[in-house]
């Protein structure tokens, strides 16, 4: 009885612990428990792959059967795409660049079995005509037109896929053509042996979804074109050509989702279509991607299982998820210690879920966050730096200092150069205001008070007349007949007052050695403001060399 009871607690722990610290995973990442009692769709229609990432950092928000190699079929047109705005960003092409078409694209686009438009030989296209026929209607004739305006050469167009697959961490995808051909594609017609790949392209949902992660981060203007509705194109040989975007949840749309922006659709096979759908709400971007949907199924309201599995998924991650300011710019303190971040951090989280921080290594990180799409991406963090003064601080946040600060590179050691700069001249000024001490003259001034110094002894010991009234002539009788004893006691006191009120000739020669010695204030300022000038000069030489 008591192994039992030993037993029975010690499953119960187990399971407990199971529960408490088992890995993140996606429980309900389900299209067929997400659409349980709506009975839409059938089971065997729905999309057999689905993902949605945040763009902001690249979690995982769901992910159902993400892991198993795929022909990415006209999807691959996303990294053709890439490239181009790649080729723009480096100004090796720009939006006035034309291609001539040739015999060849002429016979390609003829092949009604692949999605394609109208092309004719001579017809020169813009740059701009070949995005919107590679993004709509996924032309391939197109996607080969754009391929040789980047590289002339298809082989190296293709080797520049796959180097660029590799550098954004695109570790099971490999490219042989930069539309979805396969070998069989073309075997009707021998006069396109050359376009003819030696294998399909491979990928995996994660690595599409990592693709579209880095296109929209980096190139956002794509937007511009993938949210229109409607597109003209307009060869130079041909009548005007319109195209219809299919994706079912842009504006206007019957099942338009708020914020929907693009990206890609793949509907050259109706048993096995594809979609990349991006769509912004607030600061919260998201990324899904959905493949093998059967779309040759319908209902009676024309939606077809991707709308209806997409819609559902979109409106899933939006009621489960937010993008949160975890820490907002400026002053912050976490776990007893002050920092300062230079920008909001923030990102995606559960709705109900609190954020864990923790500063490490001069980068605050987030460190319950959800999978990421790829381990090449970085840790969700960001630098800090130590608390900075309230005069910083202020400076900071006042966007025209900023604005000054960063056109002319201006950093914390070019400020202090230029206060102490400033402080050193305000010195060399005020060195101008200060009167000199002359020793010669005090020595000359003392000199001639030693000489006059009997004169004045004399002068002190006889009596001024006008210090005292007129003796009348009865004061001068009675003077006369007193006698001589009584008035000599009135003339020591009266000296006696004289020699108080007067100071001694060593009392004056002290006297004159304190007014006439002077702290040389002059020279101090004069050569301390020389001194921080120069100081500030060599500050802003050596940041220079920095």
């Amino acid at each position: 009885m008591k192994q039992l009871k030993k037993y029975m607690i010690a499953s119960f722990l187990f399971m407990l612990s199971f529960g408490l610290f088992s890995p993140n995973v996606h429980a309900e990442d389900d299209l067929r428990t997400l659409l349980n009692g709506q009975q839409l769709v059938a089971e065997e229609n729905l999309p057999t792959t689905s993902l949605v990432i945040e763009a902001t950092n690249g979690q995982i928000l769901w992910e159902d059967n993400t892991n198993q190699t795929i022909d990415p079929g006209y999807l691959t047109h996303l990294m053709t795409l890439y490239l181009t705005y790649d080729a723009l960003h480096k100004e090796e092409i720009t939006w006035q660049s034309t291609i001539t078409a040739n015999e060849t694209h002429q016979a390609l686009s003829q092949l009604q079995y692949l999605p394609n438009n109208t092309i004719f030989a001579g017809a020169t296209y813009t740059l701009e005509d070949l995005i919107k026929l590679v993004s709509f209607p996924t032309s391939t004739a197109a996607s080969y037109l754009l391929a040789e305006l980047i590289t002339p050469n298809l082989d190296d167009f293709v080797t520049k896929m796959n180097e660029t697959a590799q550098q954004l961490g695109l570790k099971q995808t490999t490219f042989y053509s930069p539309s979805g051909l396969t070998p069989t594609s073309l075997q009707e017609n021998p006069a396109l042996i050359d376009l003819t790949p030696q294998q399909a392209n491979q990928s995996t949902a994660k690595d599409l979804a990592l693709l579209t992660f880095h296109f929209v981060n980096k190139f956002p203007e794509v937007f511009d074109i993938t949210k229109q509705t409607e597109v003209v194109v307009q060869g130079s040989l041909i009548t005007q050509e319109s195209f219809t975007n299919r994706n079912p949840f842009l504006f206007g749309q019957p099942n338009a989702i708020k914020g929907a922006n693009g990206l890609l659709m793949d509907y050259s096979n109706l048993q096995h279509t594809s979609g990349l759908f991006t769509v912004t709400q607030g600061d919260m971007t998201v990324i899904s991607l959905l493949m093998g949907a059967n779309d040759t199924f319908t209902m009676e309201n024309q939606l077809s299982p991707m709308t209806i599995a997409g819609e559902a998924l979109l409106n899933h991650v939006f009621e489960q998820y937010e993008y949160r300011v975890l820490a907002e710019k400026g002053e912050q303190t976490l776990n007893r210690t002050t920092f300062y971040l230079e920008n909001d951090f923030g990102t995606v989280l559960p709705k109900t879920a609190d954020a864990t921080l923790e500063l490490k290594e001069g980068r605050l990180y987030l460190t319950n966050n959800l999978p990421l799409i790829s381990d090449s991406l970085p840790e969700i963090a960001v630098p800090y730096s130590k608390n900075s003064s309230k005069i910083e601080e202020k400076v900071k946040n006042n966007s025209f200092l900023n604005s000054i600060i960063q056109f002319f590179e201006i950093t914390q050691l070019t400020i202090l150069a230029l206060g102490t700069m400033m402080i050193g001249f305000l010195f060399f000024l005020m060195s101008f205001f200060i009167p000199k001490s002359s020793p010669q003259k005090n020595n000359q001034i003392a000199n001639e008070l030693d000489e006059n110094d009997l004169d004045l002894e004399t002068f002190e010991a006889v009596p001024l007349v006008s210090e005292h009234q007129a003796p009348t002539d009865e004061e001068m009788l009675e003077e006369a007949i007193e006698p001589s004893d009584e008035s000599e006691p009135v003339i020591e006191m009266s000296e006696t007052l004289e020699e108080e009120a007067q100071p001694t000739r060593a009392e004056r020669h002290q006297t004159n050695e304190i007014t006439t010695s002077r702290w040389p204030f002059h020279q101090i300022t004069f050569y301390g403001g020389l001194v921080l000038v120069a100081i500030g000069v060599i500050s802003l030489i050596v940041q220079s060399f920095i």
